[in-house]
């Protein structure tokens, strides 16, 4: 159990620099009673202590977690914000989200109209901390991960309005936090295509006709046992680091 520690710790440390972790996700594989559930509810206990800056406006907080360094273009405000506050550039590498971007527009571009609160995150309330399981073949799809069209909302919005949108999926709620996929192997292939992306290029398109999502330092965590889950994750996910729990 203290190497698989000092592996998680390796690789969120190393996730936490930009190095090429932040572009993995984080299997634990080991037989059943090997320790897997406890680690991973261990860190999204842990995710709790700390809390996450969100962006905030007219009175409601982003749906999907968006940071405050979203609102910033990164050729053009890099260097001032490095130079007078120290933030490195690579946390700028950011897009909004469509909540944030139609909210930014009926500000007339104006970014101080938007507030910035401090919000910890919960397993409760699902806030920053997701969880999501395989479901059948058959009815599951990639909603569970990235939201749909809310339909009592269409009374009001058109459906491809951001406001439309239900963020209900995991990658929305778990962003700026953890996303635990457990047995995700077990899950339709077509579920798992938002993850290649929201890992490898740090953002995810919805179900609808909206812009693309960002999953800002998200941490995506799965826990399988070893009956055959290796050969398939050898095969199909490359961007991956596997701890082996006993």
């Amino acid at each position: 159990m203290e190497d698989a520690i000092e592996q998680i710790v390796s690789y969120l440390k190393h996730a936490a620099q930009g190095l090429e972790e932040k572009k993995q996700i984080l299997y634990l594989l080991g037989p059943v009673g090997g320790g897997k559930s406890s680690l991973a509810e261990r860190l999204k206990s842990l995710m709790q202590l700390v809390p996450i800056y969100v962006l905030s406006a007219n009175g409601e907080r982003s749906p999907v977690n968006d940071h405050p360094f979203c609102l910033f273009n990164p050729q053009e405000d890099a260097q001032i914000l490095e130079k007078e506050y120290g933030i490195p550039r690579r946390y700028l590498g950011t897009i909004m989200s469509p909540w944030a971007a139609k909210r930014l527009h009926e500000f007339g571009g104006d970014i101080t109209k938007f507030r910035v609160v401090k919000v910890w995150p919960s397993i409760l309330q699902q806030i920053a901390i997701a969880k999501t399981e395989p479901g059948d073949e058959n009815n599951q799809d990639i909603s569970a991960l990235v939201g749909k069209v809310d339909i009592r909302k269409l009374e009001h919005y058109a459906q491809n309005d951001p406001d439309a949108y239900g963020y209900s999926g995991a990658l929305c709620r778990a962003n700026q936090g953890i996303m635990e996929f457990v047995e995700m192997f077990k899950a339709p292939i077509k579920v798992l295509h938002p993850l290649l992306t929201a890992t490898q290029e740090g953002n995810y398109n919805g179900t609808e006709g909206i812009s693309a999502c960002r999953s800002t330092g998200l941490f995506s965590l799965t826990r399988t046992n070893p009956n055959g889950s290796l050969s398939v994750i050898t095969k199909t996910t490359k961007p991956s680091l596997i701890v082996f729990t006993s």
